[in-house]
């Protein structure tokens, strides 16, 4: 009889999350840190993110909008 191991990710890492930006920002970045300890974020703002002074900009809005530190 073959023997089964069972693995259970507590923590896992979201990778492909749309957070965009306003109101789904401040409504999905909650629920996702709930669930994962951090996520790959792809921006499609509108304006677009362009250079490192809006990818700043964007993460602190996103940790801004999650209740913990951790994400």
């Amino acid at each position: 009889m073959p023997s089964h191991k069972t693995h259970t990710l507590l923590m896992p890492l979201d990778m492909h999350l749309h957070l965009r930006d306003g109101v789904m920002l401040e409504n999905i970045a909650p629920l996702t840190a709930y669930s994962y300890s951090g996520a790959i974020v792809m921006p499609n703002l509108v304006p677009p993110v362009e250079n490192l002074e809006d990818v700043i900009a964007y993460k602190k809005r996103i940790m801004a909008a999650v209740p913990n530190d951790f994400f």
